[in-house]
């Protein structure tokens, strides 16, 4: 076995493995390793609102070393020069794994790589590098790559033929499936003709199965084929926008005709995020997960902190000794410090300055958007069978939402009084219960519980990922590590304990990170984390006037 490679950043050393690869036959140019000294810039962006990482690298390339013969052996890579193919199949692989001083303490590996393989989509040749100074020459020159994920790059350059009737599983009359078991059919048909390992071997990528990987069915059924023009990604984002997840609130009417009426009774139903998490071996690139909402905090912790808060960050405090507060967290889990010992580096680690926030950005929700997007937002529909026409109101109001929220995310983090209403930090007024109203139209017109859930696609589902990703936001840079990724909660903190304030119940405890950006520059990896946080630790002491 070879012996890893070595580099440093921020002086903490990475195994790591970097290169170019053409995919042209072995007895052709292929790979181009990549030595991190060469990197410029390394940008890598993950993001829940899209399962596609996308990013960008600038590497040095002087006198065109990675086409020619380079000047200086062994600055870019070793061995013979790159053949680029330009037809979107190149392929920038990429791994990082820190070497950790455990002290005994347990590592799962699978927490702490990154491993990507991407595509690159475009490049730029730069003649000076940012910040050189003089005249720019062919010594000076770097070359920038634009990369994103290699399955989304085979999704979006293949058309499919496809059509849930042609499973045989499907529904005998509507010849519908599952949305779920029709997103996962898309992807294995687009990828399993690309998903072969350098053994020979079939990568599994999709969640599901016996090993504890995520993959929502989803509550309704869909009969869809795919149009002569779509992309294997279109069909793909088509149904999941259609999702609605097998997760469950609580029974309520679903409103037929005039409003008050009710003919069927019906669920408040989850959505899910579709996005690729790591693992579920290591060494692996990542599959793709369909998980609920409420998955994701149901593992955060309340009492104690669970497996995905993983992290807890320390405001720096510049307050005189004196006034520090010596309030209790905000968050599950006993009083952290610097002086702690830590039972795993997987669950709620703090990483000495790695995890010190020294500056950071915070915004409540917009009030354009609260007022205009959070609103109540009753669904039309035609049933073309019984030619009625329905509407479905209780459910899809923002006092609806909010209770959704309330008892299926915030009961789930550690609070003050997990049953109050008003620990959701956006505000009701009666104006948006009684006459902020944006009605809605949704095709799926069936007079049946299936059209019904189907139809909340279009109105309680808008309301929650508003309620979720609108929601007050804090975005922050510190030391980079390997761990971070959205999907995960974080904890944030002051190591001297936090004053009980109305400020600092609404600032201090759980975050939803949803965008993590690992940066590498100059010797340097950063991360710049976005997270989002729906809920305060108390109430407000009073009630503001006019709100419900």
């Amino acid at each position: 076995m070879a012996t890893p490679k070595i580099t440093k950043f921020n002086d903490q050393e990475y195994e790591y493995e970097m290169y170019l690869d053409s995919g042209f036959s072995e007895t052709e140019t292929r790979r181009f390793p990549i030595n991190p000294n060469a990197i410029v810039n390394l940008n890598i962006e993950e993001t829940l609102a899209d399962w596609v990482t996308k990013g960008t690298l600038t590497i040095f390339d002087s006198f065109d070393g990675l086409e020619n013969t380079p000047p200086l052996p062994g600055i870019l890579g070793e061995g013979p020069q790159y053949t680029f193919r330009n037809d979107g199949n190149d392929i920038l692989y990429i791994k990082f794994r820190p070497v950790l001083d455990t002290l005994g303490l347990e590592v799962d590996p699978i927490h702490w790589d990154l491993i990507y393989k991407f595509a690159i989509y475009d490049v730029e040749d730069i003649d000076q590098p940012p910040g050189a100074q003089g005249a720019a020459s062919a010594s000076t020159k770097c070359k920038k790559f634009y990369f994103w994920d290699h399955l989304y790059q085979k999704m979006i350059t293949n058309t499919i033929e496809y059509s849930t009737a042609l499973n045989g599983a499907a529904d005998p009359v509507t010849r519908a499936l599952p949305t779920g078991i029709a997103m996962k059919e898309i992807i294995d048909q687009v990828m399993k003709p690309y998903l072969f390992d350098y053994t020979g071997n079939i990568q599994n990528i999709v969640g599901g199965g016996d090993d504890g990987r995520n993959w929502d069915t989803g509550a309704t059924n869909i009969f869809y084929t795919a149009p002569a023009s779509n992309t294997a990604y279109d069909c793909l984002m088509d149904i999941y926008s259609r999702h609605v997840s097998t997760t469950k609130y609580s029974q309520s009417p679903s409103v037929s005709g005039p409003r008050g009426s009710s003919k069927f009774g019906s669920s408040d139903n989850d959505f899910c995020i579709l996005y690729k998490e790591r693992g579920p071996n290591p060494d692996d690139e990542g599959y793709f997960s369909l998980r609920p909402m409420t998955n994701f905090f149901e593992r955060a912790g309340r009492n104690e902190p669970r497996e995905f808060q993983t992290e807890r960050f320390y405001i720096q405090d510049y307050a005189p000794e004196a006034t520090k507060g010596t309030g209790a967290t905000k968050s599950p889990g006993v009083k952290y410090s610097p002086q702690l010992q830590q039972q795993n580096l997987q669950i709620d680690t703090s990483l000495g300055q790695y995890s010190q926030i020294t500056s950071y950005r915070f915004v409540d929700i917009s009030p354009l958007v609260n007022a205009t997007q959070f609103c109540n937002r009753p669904v039309y529909s035609f049933d073309f069978l019984t030619r009625t026409m329905n509407v479905n109101f209780s459910q899809n109001t923002a006092k609806a939402a909010r209770q959704f929220m309330t008892k299926k995310y915030i009961t789930q983090l550690r609070t003050a009084n997990s049953a109050d209403e008003k620990l959701f930090l956006l505000t009701l007024d009666n104006n948006k219960e009684n006459r902020n109203v944006k009605p809605v139209y949704s095709l799926y017109g069936e007079n049946d519980d299936n059209g019904t859930l189907a139809r909340q696609a279009d109105g309680l589902q808008k309301l929650l990922k508003t309620g979720v990703f609108q929601n007050a936001c804090i975005s922050f840079r510190v030391l980079g590590s390997t761990n971070r990724e959205p999907g995960r909660f974080i904890a944030i903190d002051k190591e001297y304990g936090i004053q009980d304030s109305t400020f600092n119940n609404k600032f201090f405890g759980q975050w939803f990170v949803i965008n993590v950006r690992h940066v590498f520059e100059a010797g340097m990896y950063y991360n710049e984390i976005t997270a989002v946080k729906l809920h305060r630790f108390k109430p407000l002491d009073a009630n503001i006037p006019g709100t419900i």
